[in-house]
């Protein structure tokens, strides 16, 4: 086992995005920016010395290199050209290609947004079931005052958020003193 942290190098290819997202975001901004705004626009937990170092070609903390990589992924994806493909990407072309599952490096996708997307699925699956979004047992009927709407929550469900609603708007209501004290 060795001792202390691990370290790792960043690649040439990532030092190069890394160079290219500072540009782009110079321009953006209109005004040039140097490696600590770099960092602060990355929101990094390290210094700039610690980018210089990655940038230079030397070896830096492994959860830095994974930061620095996860970052690079999610914001100057390598794949530039399927993403301003907009004529494939309108016929459907590329369908198959962007629903499949991104490749991540390190923890790229977190374990809140591995969960958001479970969840968005989740709920899509029980609309398209008919089952009520809110509580996941009741079937969903069609509202009887608005037979137009098409409602992902049953009827009890509906109920509840409507009166959670008005006991909010009761207490907003309220004046913030209800008496004045001297």
């Amino acid at each position: 086992m060795t001792r202390g942290r691990t370290s790792k190098i960043l690649s040439q290819a990532d030092c190069r995005r890394l160079r290219q997202f500072q540009r782009e975001h110079a321009q953006r901004l209109g005004v040039s920016i140097g490696l600590p705004q770099l960092r602060l626009s990355m929101g990094a937990p390290f210094s700039w010395e610690t980018l210089q170092r990655a940038l230079a070609g030397k070896p830096i903390w492994e959860s830095y290199h994974e930061f620095i990589v996860a970052f690079l992924d999610r914001h100057m994806p390598s794949k530039v050209s399927s993403l301003f493909d907009f004529k494939s990407r309108a016929s459907g072309e590329r369908e198959e290609e962007e629903t499949a599952e991104p490749i991540h490096r390190g923890f790229a996708m977190s374990r809140r947004d591995h969960l958001n997307k479970y969840m968005q699925e989740r709920r899509a699956r029980l609309r398209r079931e008919g089952i009520c979004v809110d509580c996941q047992k009741n079937e969903v009927k069609p509202d009887p005052e608005h037979p137009e709407k098409k409602h992902v929550t049953c009827a009890d469900c509906r109920k509840a958020r409507r009166d959670r609603l008005t006991a909010n708007a009761r207490q907003g209501a309220l004046p913030f003193f209800s008496e004045a004290t001297l």
